[in-house]
């Protein structure tokens, strides 16, 4: 098992560590590392303090027993598989980054109606700022009703997104569950890359 201290800033005035950061130091630090092929993530508890990420864990029950879990991932199919653990640690989050939120969805293009959202490759994020980012917008002005805030929970993927080129992305929410749990669709191109699962904070 590899284990790899994180770096990662807060955004803005957040006060827990962005799951598109989550997702992207994965990639970034322990990309080559992992095999291709599906992808799941999710997050159990927000991280308030930096983080570990555990590569390689045989044993993920076990660390779902541990005060530090804060959410796990698996990447590749079943056989072949990866399983990745986030840790908190003691260690505080030292540095804060100006959120880019509305310079990624600045194109964006919402129909509230029919419940999809578009957006152009490339935007001023990564493509996972971008599906976040965009999930948002959809989510702020379809269920406008809904006060709370809106966090990233799940990611269940057919395959990583694309990091480069000129493509569309096209958000559709699929489900909503008592206005606390979401489900929407990933298209890039008009291909499904999976779903990403959003939550109220409550």
């Amino acid at each position: 098992m590899q284990r790899i201290q994180m770096d990662i800033p807060f955004r803005g005035a957040r006060d827990y560590l962005q799951g598109a950061d989550l997702y992207q130091f994965m990639v970034d630090r322990a990309g080559e590392e992992l095999p291709l092929g599906p992808v799941q993530l999710q997050f159990h508890t927000l991280l308030r303090k930096q983080g570990e990420l555990l590569v390689g864990v045989d044993d993920v029950a076990e660390w779902r027993k541990c005060p530090g879990y804060r959410g796990e991932g698996r990447f590749g199919l079943l056989g072949e598989a990866k399983h990745l653990v986030l840790v908190e640690t003691e260690g505080e989050v030292m540095e804060r980054k100006v959120c880019n939120e509305s310079e990624v969805v600045k194109g964006a293009v919402v129909n509230v109606a029919e419940r999809w959202a578009e957006l152009s490759f490339p935007s001023e994020g990564t493509p996972m700022e971008m599906v976040v980012f965009l999930n948002k917008q959809l989510h702020f002005q379809t269920l406008p009703e809904v006060r709370e805030k809106w966090l990233f929970v799940r990611l269940e993927l057919r395959q990583r997104l694309p990091e480069t080129g000129e493509r569309e992305l096209k958000l559709v929410l699929k489900q909503v569950l008592g206005n606390r749990f979401t489900k929407t669709e990933i298209l890039i191109d008009g291909v499904s890359y999976g779903f990403m699962i959003f939550s109220t904070n409550q």
